[in-house]
């Protein structure tokens, strides 16, 4: 079961980071309508971080053990999330133009499978694991 701690983890990560993103965009974007969205969206991966974190116990993630194993899948998650935070982070407040070019940015890394392709690592790990039986699998 170790193994698994180490795949939430790595989640964990990709979550709190997309989290981050978008409730920076939702400080910046001035469009009421728009920017409750952003902070919607945000909450959402905010629970998944919450939720990973606490079944974790606060235990801390190894990059570099990630990326051995999940490879190019979390490598690219993360550093397209990271790049998005930076072009973000250097904007003071998001224009209407830019709130078409940020989504698109978005759109690529959220349909890009990334965090959605974790999740169903995780998922085919737990199905694994369930034939060892339900309460082998939820040891912790």
């Amino acid at each position: 079961m170790e193994e698994f701690k180490e795949y939430l983890k790595c989640l964990r990560d990709i979550e709190y980071e997309t989290y981050f993103v978008y409730n920076m965009l939702y400080s910046k974007i001035e469009k009421e309508d728009i920017k409750h969205i952003f902070l919607y969206i945000g909450m959402d991966s905010y629970k998944h971080y919450l939720i990973y974190d606490r079944l974790l116990n606060g235990e801390s993630s190894d990059e570099d053990l990630c990326r051995d194993i999940l490879g190019d899948l979390f490598m690219d998650s993360l550093n397209s999330i990271k790049q998005l935070k930076a072009s973000v982070f250097k904007i003071d407040k998001i224009s209407d133009e830019q709130i078409y070019e940020i989504i698109s940015m978005l759109v690529n890394y959220e349909g890009g499978v990334y965090e959605e392709a974790l999740s169903s690592i995780i998922t085919r790990i737990l199905g694994e694991n369930l034939k060892g039986g339900i309460k082998k699998s939820l040891s912790l």
